[in-house]
């Protein structure tokens, strides 16, 4: 059953330094994680509704956030409340859709700060603008994900030093939805899979990682959301097909429902044994982080031993060859062997993504710096 989606909301916001704003409406908060106090001011300089058209493109309409027309935020931290508005051209499917931040003129007027980029082809929308502070830097950050398909956004999020923006993130895949903090009740994270219809497919969550000063794959620190939302679609998604076994088991691992994760790799090598999906290196690596998640490494490092002998250098998923030999790593190191273990972690770093797109990308990088 497809997910009902609104075509765009606020799905988080900062509790202090944030006002939506719109026509005299009361203002409405969701907190995510609070910012300094002092980022919050009444004196903060106006912003002239009128002024808001005068940015957008040629023809644009606003496209209201959560009912209102545009927020307000102190995004650069100093003390004056920036505007971020969402548009489109065009009517029910536009032509062009996107989002900007703008900062108030010393003479009542705005400027743009910064922009998103339009789309390269036809029907594009907004998805979702958020506000959070996503990088625990005391102020918030933005976050627009643009429709680029009927099942698949793009994300960005873009932070603020001043009236200078960084695009902090930007990444392209299913859906997006920002999960107020990880299970230790640390940073937001930013989800990307697809939900609305269709089988189980690639997941993954982005959180900000204070050591690599930039976003990471952080998966396994949002195991309620894994066992609570995404397994349980998992499970109403399954189609005759090897993959959807294995990304229902890829998710229970990252729920931690380790014992689930082999009962389903059993089901796909049983009922798909003679495809290519059944037998490839991700089923081998996932039976593997299943067996070590219940501290069995002398049954996991073979698994992974297998998935290294046939694995390309990267493939849909978590790049099974960096995580067979990250999974290897963590076996030693429990074993109380850390030379062997920071070989591995190194030939992690250098068998995978170099973006930190996939799951223990953060943890390589801090094993072998220490």
């Amino acid at each position: 059953m497809a997910l009902h989606r609104p075509s765009i909301g606020l799905v988080a916001a900062v509790a202090a330094g944030l006002a939506l704003v719109g026509c005299g409406a009361p203002a409405r908060v969701a907190a995510v994680r609070q910012v300094v106090a002092s980022n919050a001011t009444a004196n903060a300089v106006s912003t002239p509704e009128s002024d808001v058209p005068r940015l957008l493109p040629p023809g644009a309409r606003l496209v209201p956030i959560d009912g209102q027309p545009y927020l307000r935020a102190d995004l650069g931290g100093g003390g004056t409340m920036d505007v971020v508005v969402a548009y489109a051209v065009g009517g029910t499917h536009p032509r062009l859709a996107g989002a900007l931040v703008a900062a108030p003129t010393p003479g009542g007027g705005l400027r743009t700060l910064w922009a998103s980029s339009p789309g390269k082809t036809g029907a594009y929308g907004v998805d979702q603008v958020a506000i959070a502070d996503f990088t625990g830097a005391g102020r918030p950050q933005v976050l627009v994900a643009l429709d680029a398909g009927d099942t698949f956004s793009t994300v960005t999020v873009v932070g603020f030093d001043g009236s200078t923006p960084h695009v902090l993130l930007q990444r392209t895949g299913g859906r997006v939805t920002v999960i107020p903090h990880d299970d230790g009740g640390g940073l937001p994270g930013i989800a990307l899979w697809t939900h609305d219809t269709g089988e189980a497919g690639p997941t993954g969550v982005w959180q900000w990682s204070a050591a690599l000063g930039a976003f990471a794959r952080a998966d396994t620190a949002f195991r309620s959301y894994y066992s609570g939302t995404v397994v349980p679609f998992d499970r109403r998604h399954l189609l005759s097909g090897a993959w959807s076994y294995y990304y229902l088991a890829q998710d229970q691992v990252k729920a931690g429902d380790y014992a689930a994760v082999l009962a389903t790799a059993q089901k796909g090598f049983d009922g798909f044994g003679n495809t290519y999906m059944s037998g490839s290196p991700a089923f081998y690596v996932v039976e593997g982080d299943a067996y070590r998640g219940l501290g069995r490494c002398d049954s996991a490092i073979p698994l992974y031993r297998r998935a290294l002998a046939g694995a390309p250098s990267g493939m849909s998923g978590d790049a099974p060859t960096a995580s067979a030999y990250f999974g290897i790593a963590a076996c030693l190191r429990a074993d109380g062997q850390p030379a062997a273990a920071a070989a591995e972690f190194r030939r992690a770093l250098a068998g995978g993504p170099q973006n930190g797109d996939w799951n223990g990308y953060a943890a390589a990088r801090a094993a072998v710096r220490a």
